[in-house]
């Protein structure tokens, strides 16, 4: 399911409030503030990237989580740190 995400299923999301499950069963909650697409050679789909607004703490380790839309339906995506200096 993850392989078939465009940037187009998040656009319109944009300004929502995500869910992130963390490993300790607590959660948090993360504003969607960009979604691009990026340049790539991908041959089923074109690469992406979601940028999340949260609080500044706990800093997130780059691994999968589970994302929810406060809706029954999640998916699983992987974080990576952003840029911290500004």
């Amino acid at each position: 399911m993850l392989d078939q995400l465009t940037v187009e299923d998040f656009t319109p999301r944009l300004e929502d409030t995500f869910r992130l499950e963390m490993p300790d069963g607590g959660s948090m909650q993360l504003r969607l503030i960009e979604a691009v697409a990026m340049a790539g050679t991908a041959t089923h789909r074109e690469p992406f990237s979601l940028l999340f607004e949260g609080a500044p703490e706990p800093i997130l380790d780059e691994r999968l989580e589970i994302v929810g839309r406060n809706a029954p339906t999640t998916r699983r995506v992987g974080p990576a740190p952003a840029d911290q200096s500004s």
